[in-house]
């Protein structure tokens, strides 16, 4: 294992998470997957201003007497704690989020013959491949046939996560199917 990648959220706020594969294990049954094992601190509240303004929420919160306390304490909301975290809770959380989403399920089926340059088609009459291009700021525009072949809907959107250099594009969870 140790294969690391990086996760970005919110690419504006610059949320960058570096994970490393631990392991990979086969699914226990009965257990909701995708499930955390273990952490700390409370999730930053959406739209903080990224990492860098986080603690500057975190510091005004924590003193009283900060010119911006009173501003962000009415912002944030009563009851965010920082250093809350609550294991179920989070589970809870992901199985609601992930609650729709069927795992792939690994074709046998062999990939399309090469595309022949004179007529753009493999042996079998498949269409070419058509490319599918990620912006650097991680925005995809999908082809139709990749659509289709996701389950999504014209303009629906998917996730590319990148392991080790191989591109692995998958259907957005939040996506209903």
């Amino acid at each position: 294992m140790g294969a690391t990648f990086r996760y970005d959220y919110d690419f504006g706020d610059g949320w960058e998470h570096d994970v490393l594969v631990e392991a990979i294990e086969a699914p226990v049954s009965g257990v909701v997957y995708p499930r955390v094992t273990a952490g700390r601190r409370a999730c930053p509240p959406e739209d903080c201003g990224g990492p860098w303004n986080y603690r500057e929420l975190v510091a005004a919160l924590a003193d009283p007497s900060h010119e911006r306390h009173a501003e962000l304490a009415d912002w944030v909301g009563e009851g965010f704690d920082p250093e809350a975290f609550s294991l179920a809770e989070t589970n809870a959380v992901l199985a609601e989020r992930f609650a729709d989403v069927k795992p792939l399920r690994r074709s046998t089926r062999r990939p399309a013959a090469a595309a022949s340059k004179r007529s753009g088609a493999g042996r079998r009459g498949d269409p070419a491949p058509e490319a599918v291009t990620v912006k650097a700021d991680g925005t995809v525009r999908l082809p139709a046939s990749v659509l289709q072949a996701l389950g999504l809907p014209a303009g629906g959107s998917a996730m590319v996560v990148v392991i080790n250099g191989t591109a692995i594009l998958m259907r957005d969870p939040r996506m209903k199917a």
